[in-house]
């Protein structure tokens, strides 16, 4: 089926969710954006200030080379389930919350199939818990659910980081 239902608008969760939660002056970062950078051209469209990551051959022209910079929104549409081992999940989250502000907000979905780790819902919250910070939100948004989740300097993977001494 098309990204896009008969009205034109994307049918993403994450991105739908972003365009009705989301302050325009908010410098975001589509990661795992695609080839096509489908929902951040959709959001630029909508006067969004996104950029957009991926690697590989998945990577567009149009994004950014390096994650070096600092956004105040990170969105992860249709990844974490696709990543295939949970090296992959944990760098993956290392990345995110190295680009993301101290109070900025991290979401994502967590569709059902295809789930490559086999992980549940419980268990990626707890994952984000750790990585990001304990100001979570599971939000129940349209037909799905979306995590919402504050980046804190206090989290526990920041307390871990800073005890390796």
């Amino acid at each position: 089926s098309s990204v896009f239902d008969k009205d034109g608008n994307i049918r993403s969760v994450v991105a739908n969710y972003v365009a009705e939660n989301i302050s325009k002056d908010k410098k975001i970062l589509d990661f795992g954006c695609g080839s096509e950078f489908i929902q951040g051209n959709y959001l630029r469209e909508l006067g969004f200030n996104v950029d957009g990551w991926d690697f590989g051959t998945n990577k567009p022209k149009n994004c950014v080379a390096e994650l070096d910079a600092i956004y105040d929104v990170v969105y992860a549409s249709n990844v974490l389930n696709v990543l295939s081992s949970g090296i992959a999940l944990r760098e993956t989250c290392i990345q995110i919350h190295n680009c993301l502000k101290d109070g900025g907000l991290f979401i994502a979905n967590y569709p059902a199939s295809p789930r490559k780790l086999g992980l549940t819902m419980d268990m990626i919250e707890c994952l984000l818990r750790f990585f990001f910070g304990e100001n979570f939100k599971r939000v129940r948004y349209r037909s799905s659910t979306v995590f919402v989740v504050e980046n804190s300097i206090n989290s526990m993977y920041e307390k871990t980081q800073r005890n390796r001494c």
